[in-house]
């Protein structure tokens, strides 16, 4: 049997061979331009440009848009450079609470207590009363008990190192403070003004001893004051530099008053961002924290001369007390974060303000300068001039070719004469 095969054959008129053409030159310079595209040449940054332009043109106009480039760049070089040398940080701060149950103790800055005969004469006598400094523990509601500071003279100045406070009495260990009434643990410090008690026997009657008369210890404290002085160190918001600060809380005794001051202390955590890569490294002085007074409540009581124990009978190991001082920690904290301009960021800020000032004093200035070099050779072809028809600022200066090639020679030698 015999095969028998058929060829296609495609007709097309003279339009559709043009435009199969058309297409397939159209593919080929686009796989030319992707080849192209591909070339490593393209990455070359330093190509070589021969001068065979013309002179560029140049103006007034674009000779004080240079110098004002110049004066801002460096106006804005300057003042960020002064911000570097004489920073102004950005302070933020934030309150924030103490997390329950810390274990972190917290040393309280150094106070002490002055009490002034008649309100302005410092006095101190043990036979008519004492200062006694305590350190309270306690936690979960229980009871509180206290081991004793001691206490020791000492005298308060001011950050001009004069004396403020003289003849005051101090405790002779530091206390510290965490936590509050209803945390696993609570310290506080406890500071009572005692009379001088020479203690009662069996049957209630006062026992010979170097105290005074309870009357006339009476008269004297009534009549004078008593002063917390608490010498702090603090960075508040206001602050550029850490500062030592002298707080003197005066108080006056009210006769049969017993008054309780509660005095709240908070945390304030300074942290200073670096300016540099190497100043994260110093740990001591990015992350900082003050202890320092935050406020002070009061609460008044019946002053009681004597206590009643068993079968209604005086107590003899009670001490009356006029006043008390509790020294605790406040329920919240200050987060301080101090931002100063860093090395990165003043680089960066001059390399912005050099290209925001380039772009735009160049776009002004080349405007105009392109424009008036257009307007100068309006109406001329460029093919037909040289870059010697030019000055070294772009103005056209030789206009011979505008004169007719027979009257050439009588305009060089009317131009010579």
């Amino acid at each position: 049997m015999r095969r028998i095969r058929f060829q296609r054959v495609r007709a097309s008129t003279p339009e559709q061979a043009q435009k199969q053409a058309e297409w397939a030159e159209h593919q080929k310079q686009r796989r030319l331009q992707i080849w192209r595209s591909l070339d490593a040449r393209n990455l070359d940054l330093f190509g070589y440009e021969p001068d065979y332009t013309f002179p560029g043109y140049r103006s007034g106009i674009g000779a004080a848009m240079s110098i004002v480039l110049a004066m801002a760049v460096l106006l804005r070089v300057v003042t960020r450079a002064i911000d570097f040398i004489l920073p102004e940080p950005l302070i933020s701060e934030n309150k924030l609470l103490f997390p329950r149950d810390m274990h972190t103790q917290f040393q309280l800055p150094r106070f002490g207590l002055v009490f002034k005969r008649t309100g302005w004469r410092p006095f101190y006598d043990p036979t008519y009363f004492t200062f006694r400094f305590q350190q309270g523990y306690s936690g979960r509601a229980s009871n509180s008990t206290y081991t004793d500071l001691g206490d020791q003279p000492c005298s308060f100045v001011d950050t001009h190192g004069r004396i403020i406070e003289d003849e005051a009495r101090c405790p002779n260990l530091q206390g510290h403070v965490v936590g509050n009434f209803f945390d696993d643990r609570f310290r506080f410090i406890h500071v009572s003004i005692a009379r001088c008690h020479n203690g009662t026997d069996e049957q209630g009657r006062a026992q010979p001893g170097p105290c005074r008369r309870p009357d006339e210890i009476d008269d004297l404290i009534y009549q004078g004051t008593v002063t917390l002085a608490i010498s702090q160190r603090d960075l508040d918001i206001a602050a550029t530099e850490e500062y030592a600060q002298l707080v003197t809380i005066k108080k006056q005794f009210k006769r049969h008053w017993h008054a309780t001051y509660d005095m709240y202390f908070t945390v304030r955590f300074v942290t200073i961002q670096p300016r540099a890569f190497f100043d994260q490294l110093d740990k001591e002085q990015m992350n900082r924290q003050y202890v320092v007074l935050e406020r002070s409540e009061v609460s008044f009581t019946d002053f009681r001369p004597v206590k009643l124990g068993r079968w209604n009978k005086e107590d003899p190991a009670y001490v009356p007390q006029y006043a008390a001082f509790f020294l605790m920690l406040s329920e919240e904290q200050i987060d301080q974060q101090r931002k100063n301009l860093s090395v990165f960021e003043l680089v960066e800020s001059w390399g912005a303000s050099i290209c925001f000032f380039f772009i735009l004093f160049r776009t002004v200035a080349h405007r105009w300068n392109a424009v008036h070099f257009l307007h100068q050779i309006k109406g001329l072809d460029l093919r037909d001039l040289t870059r010697d028809q030019f000055d070294q600022f772009g103005k056209l200066v030789d206009r011979s070719f505008q004169v007719p090639r027979e009257c050439q020679d009588m305009h060089t030698v009317a131009n010579t004469t």
